[in-house]
C-alpha cells in the first residue's frame, strides 16, 4: 500500500465518521479512531502517522498482542498512542502496563486486580476499559452484565491503580453489520445506567464497532471505534 493509497483510505473512513456523527447529531471530535495495526508492518504504520498528520487526525493505534505492541511502540512517533485491544494474559500484564496508553480489554476481575497492582508498583494510574460480552456470545471474552455490576460495586474502588474510563465490547459476528446495532445500543444503555449510579464517570468511553459496522456504533454512541482492514488492507500472517 502506497502513502497516497493509505491517505485516501483514511480520508474515506474519516468522511464516513463525519457523516455518521452528523446523522446522530454528534461532533466529530467525540469519536476517536483507533487504527487497528496488529500484524501490520511498521513501515505502513509510519505512513499512517504521516497521513493522519496531514488530515489533522489524532494517531491512536490498536494492538492485540503485548509483544507486538512493545516492539512497535518504541519505533513510533512520541505523539502516537497505542491501545491494547486484544485479550490480556496474566503473564503479559507487566509489559502491557509499561507500554500501553490504554488497556481496552480488561475482561475479568482477576486481570483488573493484576493490572492495578502493577500500575501501583510503577506509581502510575492505568487508563482502562472493561470488556463486556454484550452479545452473550460464548465465543467472546468479557464480563457478563451482572458480573460487571457486582465488580464495580464491590471491588473496583479497591483497585487504586486503575482509571476505569468506560466499557468495550466485541459483538457477535453478524452476517449483516446493521444487526450489531441493538448490541451497541444495549452497551450504551448499560453505560448510562452505571454512570447514573456513580459506577462509571459521567462522561464515559464506549469502545465498539469495527471496519464493517463502525457507522452503526457511532449512531449508538461509540466514543472509540476500532478500524483495521478498511485502513490498512489485509494483515500479514505474522509480525516479525
Amino acid at each position: 500500500m502506497s502513502a497516497s493509497e493509505l491517505k485516501e483510505a483514511l480520508a474515506a473512513v474519516d468522511h464516513k465518521i463525519q457523516a455518521a456523527c452528523r446523522k446522530s447529531g454528534r461532533n466529530r471530535d467525540e469519536v476517536t479512531l483507533v487504527a487497528v495495526s496488529k500484524r501490520q508492518p511498521l513501515q505502513k504504520m509510519k505512513l499512517y502517522e504521516l497521513a493522519a498528520a496531514e488530515l489533522e487526525i489524532p494517531v491512536v493505534f490498536g494492538e492485540s498482542y503485548v509483544q507486538e505492541l512493545s516492539k512497535k511502540s518504541a519505533a513510533l512517533d512520541a505523539t502516537s498512542n497505542c491501545h491494547l485491544i486484544g485479550p490480556l494474559q496474566k503473564n503479559k500484564v507487566r509489559a502491557a502496563v509499561q507500554v500501553a496508553a490504554m488497556i481496552e480489554s480488561i475482561h475479568t476481575p482477576e486481570i483488573a486486580a493484576l493490572v492495578s497492582s502493577e500500575a501501583l508498583r510503577l506509581r502510575k494510574t492505568m487508563p482502562v476499559l472493561l470488556q463486556v460480552n454484550i452479545s452473550r456470545d460464548p465465543a467472546k471474552s468479557g464480563f457478563a452484565e451482572e458480573q460487571l455490576i457486582n465488580f464495580l460495586r464491590a471491588e473496583s474502588a479497591q483497585l487504586g491503580g486503575l482509571e476505569i474510563r468506560g466499557l468495550m465490547t466485541i459483538t457477535e459476528l453478524y452476517t449483516e453489520p446493521s444487526a450489531a446495532l441493538p448490541d451497541f445500543k444495549a452497551l450504551k444503555a448499560l453505560g448510562d445506567a452505571l454512570s447514573g449510579q456513580g459506577l462509571l464517570p459521567q462522561s464515559f468511553d464506549l469502545s465498539m464497532g469495527m471496519s464493517a459496522d463502525y457507522v452503526f456504533a457511532i449512531e449508538a454512541g461509540a466514543t472509540l471505534i476500532r478500524v483495521g482492514t478498511a485502513l490498512f488492507g489485509d494483515r500479514e500472517k505474522r509480525f516479525e
